[in-house]
């Protein structure tokens, strides 16, 4: 139970912590038998990389408001550009370059009123004025 307790503190340290709650874990195995050592060792390998491959990402995700993908890519940047620390601020940056990005990017196109490639959902007011704008271009030509 206080190995439990160690552990679960660790989860509450970023991208280190559960390394560092691991350890008392894997002393106690060690001093029982190298079987358990391994075979402990091997589980907080296995549970750490479902958690930083699948779980963090998604929950992050979610609450960000980014796909897990672009959570992973920016872990996996922070993370090789300034190691641990620059894991920590991954998320929270890449959900401010992707808020950045829908704001100048994706923004502009909207007020060009060039749906067919603004990357959001076009309202139906929209639609409707487009078609407007295609029977008169189409009646123009006509009378011409």
């Amino acid at each position: 139970m206080p190995l439990a307790l160690l552990a679960g503190v660790g989860e509450l340290i970023p991208v280190i912590g559960p390394i560092i709650g691991a350890i008392p874990a894997l002393a106690v195995a060690l001093f029982q038998s190298p079987w358990q050592f391994w075979a402990m060792l091997a589980f907080a390998v296995v549970i750490q990389q479902i958690e930083n491959l699948v779980l963090v990402p998604r929950l992050m995700g979610t609450q960000l408001h980014v796909s897990p993908l672009g959570i992973f890519i920016a872990f996996t940047i922070g993370a090789s550009l300034l190691g641990i620390v620059g894991a920590m601020p991954a998320a929270p940056l890449a959900a401010v370059a992707q808020l950045v990005l829908n704001e100048v990017y994706i923004g502009r196109r909207e007020r060009r009123q060039d749906t067919s490639r603004a990357g959001a959902i076009a309202t139906t007011e929209v639609i409707e004025e487009e078609e407007r704008q295609k029977e008169r271009a189409n009646a123009a030509k006509e009378k011409t």
